[in-house]
């Protein structure tokens, strides 16, 4: 093998496999990156056996092979040459396990692993695709994967849940206490995939990404610079087989990067129940991003619940922890959708980070016919996300709350007679 590559670009290729290397692995091989030349193309390859990541980039090749070598000193290595510089990349030919790199006057000699001994890439048998626009793939993650569950006892929850049918697809996570799912309704590209041909039942396909591909994924598509447009966004599938969900699949984004990972197994939670379908005449707010945010960073700061307390055109943000540091925020809907006499309790950060998913000016609000009920959070110009929360029981009671039981007590009080006096008896 024998190619010649500039050192930024190597370096930026390198850095796309770079979440799926480990680096302190049980296996010493994980810790490398597989490197194959192809004439005009160089292939880097990095897998933690769960994900493998695929990049490939332009280069001077002269003779094809291929080789691997340990990440993290190849890039520190890279690093300290000049970034435009080219750097050529060949196996010694007295000692086939050294890779001379070379650079100008500079000749360093790398110790090699035969690319024999790297594990393979995976062979998926690829029949079905569903394209995407890449802008659209990064939104969703944004909006929903910080709803995943990092509970080993509820493995199937450790991921986000893409469920694809014929018109629309679907991204959800959860983590059994909060709920975030983003609707794409760009159909996908194998209709014929999603149609059961002898009844013409319309089938869903669910695969559940564990939760470490997903931040891979994340990473990898980057919000684009002024001017820039997202790669689009390709997920291949072998062939769906009635009942029995693939094992693995592979996302490519543009044409030069491959992502493949394995799916969580099992059966994921029918979302559809737990979110609230009759909220259309209860309880519902309108408040503007701007004013809500800073108040839930400064009550997240201070303790671990936060009190909502509606009271016409006040909100009242209560927070306290168990140094007596008390918080209260007062923020004025004197111009918005506002509420009368409702309290309502939520983890402060779990309420914190569905505001940060807004991409709204405002924030809408919707709850049951008490403060036990869970939360719908949206976006007022119905865009194709919603939020469940579950509240917690809040400290503040409302007026309403307050009469009542005040009045139930009063009963309790006329209902128990007084006790006999020692003189009566």
């Amino acid at each position: 093998m024998r190619t010649t590559i500039q050192a930024q670009l190597l370096i930026q290729a390198l850095t796309s496999v770079a979440g799926a290397v480990c680096a302190n692995a049980t296996l010493p091989i994980l810790g490398h990156v597989k490197l194959k030349a192809d004439w005009d193309t160089l292939t880097i390859t990095g897998t933690d056996l769960d994900t493998t990541i695929q990049r490939r980039v332009a280069a001077n090749g002269y003779r094809n092979g291929e080789i691997t070598l340990p990440f993290e000193l190849l890039v520190k290595l890279l690093k300290k040459f000049d970034a435009e510089s080219d750097i050529t990349l060949a196996i010694d030919d007295e000692c086939p396990n050294y890779v001379a790199l070379t650079s100008g006057a500079t000749s360093i000699k790398i110790p090699a692993v035969p690319a024999s001994d790297f594990p393979p890439t995976p062979d998926l048998g690829i029949v079905s695709t569903a394209d995407f626009t890449g802008d659209v793939i990064r939104d969703a993650l944004e909006h929903t994967a910080f709803c995943m569950s990092t509970d080993d006892s509820r493995y199937v929850l450790n991921g986000i849940c893409i469920q694809l049918q014929r018109h629309t697809t679907t991204i959800t996570a959860t983590d059994g206490r909060r709920l975030s799912r983003n609707t794409l309704d760009k159909p996908t590209a194998w209709l014929s995939e999603l149609t059961d041909d002898r009844e013409g039942v319309l089938k869903t396909v669910s695969l559940i990404i564990p939760s470490g591909a997903v931040h891979t994924l994340r990473s990898l598509l980057p919000a684009p610079k002024k001017d820039e447009t997202m790669p689009p966004v390709y997920i291949h599938m072998p062939a769906i087989t009635p009942g029995t969900p693939p094992s693995s699949i592979r996302i490519d984004i543009g044409q030069d990067l491959q992502l493949y990972t394995k799916l969580i197994q099992g059966e994921y939670p029918n979302c559809e129940a737990v979110i609230p379908k009759d909220y259309q005449h209860q309880r519902r707010a309108h408040i503007p991003v701007a004013l809500l945010l800073p108040a839930l960073e400064r009550s997240a700061l201070i303790g671990e619940h936060v009190n909502l307390t509606f009271d016409g055109p006040r909100l009242t943000l209560e927070a306290k922890n168990n140094e007596s540091i008390k918080l209260v925020d007062i923020l004025d809907l004197s111009d918005y959708r506002r509420m009368h006499d409702f309290s309502i309790g939520f983890n402060a950060d779990y309420l914190l980070e569905a505001c940060k998913a807004i991409d709204t000016e405002d924030i809408s609000l919707r709850f049951g016919e008490d403060n036990l009920s869970p939360a719908l959070i949206e976006q007022p110009d119905n865009k194709p996300w919603l939020h469940v929360l579950m509240p917690i029981r809040s400290d503040n009671p409302t007026k309403k709350e307050k009469e009542t039981e005040e009045e139930e007590k009063q009963e309790e009080e006329e209902s128990t007679p007084e006790p006999a006096t020692a003189a009566a008896v």
